[in-house]
This record gives C-alpha cells, sequence and structure tokens, in this order.
C-alpha cells in the first residue's frame, strides 16, 4: 500500500533555523548560570518558532511566495 503524501514546505525550518541560529550565539553568553542558559535557549526556540510560523501565516495571506501550485 503506497501513500501518496505530497512533501511538506522546508521553509518554516529554513526561517525558525535561520533565527535560532543567529541568536544562539547570545542566549549561552550573557545568561550567568547553566539554568539561565537553558531558559534562554528554551524561550528563544519557542520564538523563532512562534515568529517562523507568523511569517508563514503572513506569506500564505498575501498571496507572496514561491508557490506555483495554485
Amino acid at each position: 500500500m503506497t501513500d501518496a503524501r505530497k512533501p511538506r514546505d522546508p521553509m518554516f525550518l529554513i526561517i525558525a533555523g535561520t533565527i535560532t541560529a543567529i541568536f544562539l550565539p547570545f542566549a549561552l553568553a550573557f545568561p550567568p548560570t547553566l539554568l539561565q542558559k537553558l531558559a534562554a535557549v528554551a524561550a528563544l526556540v519557542l520564538a523563532a518558532a512562534g515568529a517562523a510560523a507568523l511569517i508563514m501565516r503572513l506569506r500564505r495571506k498575501s498571496g507572496s511566495g514561491t508557490d506555483i501550485r495554485r
């Protein structure tokens, strides 16, 4: 039995990964304790995922992007 799934758009992971990569050094450098560093990294990942989801939603509403399957 074959499962014909359409391929996922990797844009969410690209955006979230970029935001995380840019701000990760700051999240690790400034908090003084290990627990605060872990909390900062967790907050960074959540903020990056939220920002990526918002960007994806706004791109879908405005009709911009490279999606040619309309």
